[in-house]
């Protein structure tokens, strides 16, 4: 994602996590045809300045298509913003793990620190990952 997506104004940045999956498939005489569907996913746990803490999702999905030697391309970004869980807090007092699945040209291919939460707790207490984040801003 190579473009800025202003959702929720002026805030802080406390974590970020991001996911990608890629779907590819063949069809037509041959296999002659390709599809590429690839999905990027970045994910922020932000403090506005009212003091709210809120969850933004920021993604594009890109469909890539050659048939018979002609190239189609074309995106698709959205986003979301809600409340932060209990979960998303919790994902801040383990380390991030980064995990990739498939290899290029595979049917599925998924990569990077968002689904999967890292073994090793980095923190004494539950919600002390949020606490350090916020005393990184000052």
């Amino acid at each position: 994602m190579n473009q800025r997506v202003d959702v929720v104004g002026p805030h802080w940045v406390l974590d970020r996590r991001h996911h990608s999956i890629e779907r590819n498939a063949r069809y037509g005489r041959g296999n002659r045809g390709s599809q590429r569907e690839t999905t990027h996913e970045e994910h922020y746990v932000v403090l506005l300045p009212d003091g709210t803490l809120k969850k933004v999702a920021v993604w594009n999905e890109e469909v890539v298509t050659i048939d018979d030697g002609s190239v189609y391309q074309f995106e698709t970004p959205d986003h979301s913003i809600r409340s932060v869980y209990e979960s998303d807090v919790e994902d801040m007092d383990f380390e991030k793990h980064y995990a990739s699945h498939g290899n290029p040209g595979d049917s599925i291919v998924t990569w990077g620190d968002q689904r999967v939460r890292g073994r090793r707790l980095l923190v004494h207490a539950k919600g002390v990952g949020l606490s350090q984040a916020l005393k990184r801003l000052l």
